[in-house]
């Protein structure tokens, strides 16, 4: 406040540093065994623990890395921007926030199209897909009523949008792996109890079965 940084201004620095801090930050999942995608075959397979595989899923052992899809796609808008940043070709302040909003919304639509750990849907899609959605229809309308440099530089976008697109098509077009029938988790609960039923059963009845062969050598010993 004191320097009289505008907001615009301000969220122009900031939305240049944010792809970056993401591109680190997703390197948590790879940590955490989380955040990866459906079963693949491909040179750059994951592998994931059992303890960390979802349960229609436990027959497979290697996964999209979608942490890294996200990673590499985060690199790619932060070079982007930086280069239309330091090219002072964007007169009008707010408008890098707007291409970062929605360059990031579409790398997170192709990520979240191949993650399988979803837990909240809205029209039968990820709530991710319809917030980012939501995100490049609300960004794309601001920088079209701002004119300036969206008009002029509106090719630029559309490259921009067609390399992140290319860039995760090898992994989203690979044949898909032998589909997995979804496991009901409560009759594989139930199929569970009654094992350890049919288990308990049998142990009481070798239980009784020994003892009665100790008494009858007993009586015969007698």
């Amino acid at each position: 406040l004191r320097h009289k940084i505008s907001a615009l201004k301000l969220a122009d620095v900031c939305a240049l540093g944010l792809p970056l801090a993401q591109a680190i930050g997703r390197w948590g999942n790879f940590f955490n065994s989380e955040a990866f995608g459906r079963p693949t075959d491909l040179p750059w397979k994951l592998y994931i623990a059992p303890q960390y595989r979802p349960i229609p899923y436990q027959d497979c052992e290697f996964f999209h890395p979608a942490f890294l899809y996200e990673s590499i796609l985060d690199v790619l808008i932060f070079i982007l921007l930086f280069f239309l940043m330091k090219s002072n070709k964007i007169e009008k302040e707010g408008n890098i926030a707007l291409i970062y909003l929605i360059l990031y919304s579409v790398a997170r639509i192709l990520v979240e199209s191949v993650r399988i750990d979803s837990v909240k849907y809205l029209f039968g899609l990820p709530v991710a897909i319809c917030v980012s959605v939501g995100i490049i229809v609300v960004s794309t309308f601001v920088l079209i009523k701002r004119k300036g440099w969206f008009m002029n530089f509106k090719r630029t976008i559309t490259l921009s949008l067609a390399y992140l697109i290319m860039f995760t098509a090898v992994a989203f077009a690979a044949p898909e792996p032998q589909k997995i029938a979804v496991v009901d988790i409560q009759k594989v609960v139930a199929a569970s109890a009654q094992v350890k039923a049919l288990k308990s059963t049998q142990d009481a009845r070798n239980k009784e079965l020994t003892e009665f062969i100790k008494k009858a050598q007993a009586d015969v010993n007698k």
